[in-house]
């Protein structure tokens, strides 16, 4: 017998790993309410799991990030993060697919506005 992660422990995972990468400042979407996974005890936003997507299992994170570092290159490591922490925390489910949306870009501080 096979037992899954409940998609609300997963986005909380991927908020976690997606936050911790290089150069994201926050894991949250453009817009408020329009991207978040909801369950029994609570809503991450800025994270939608689909567990039983037709192709597999997917993730969507949305992220605003620093200005300085290449952002092909935070989602590029945005992604290999989510993608084995969503392969050790559930396995029966691997492989994922992740998108990550570049939802914000924050300049660096007010040094940068002058």
């Amino acid at each position: 017998m096979t037992t899954s992660v409940a998609p609300l422990a997963l986005a909380r995972l991927v908020a976690r790993v997606a936050g911790a990468c290089d150069g994201v400042e926050a894991v949250a979407p453009a817009l408020p309410g329009v991207a978040a996974t909801h369950g029994p005890g609570g809503r991450v936003p800025g994270v939608v799991v689909h567990p039983l997507a037709p192709g597999g299992p997917s993730v969507t994170v949305h992220v605003r990030v620093s200005l300085g570092r290449p952002l092909p290159a935070v989602a590029d490591e945005i992604r290999r993060a989510t993608i084995e922490a969503l392969a050790q925390a559930d396995p029966d489910r691997a492989p994922w697919t992740v998108d990550v949306h570049i939802a914000d870009v924050v300049l660096a501080g007010p040094a940068s506005l002058s």
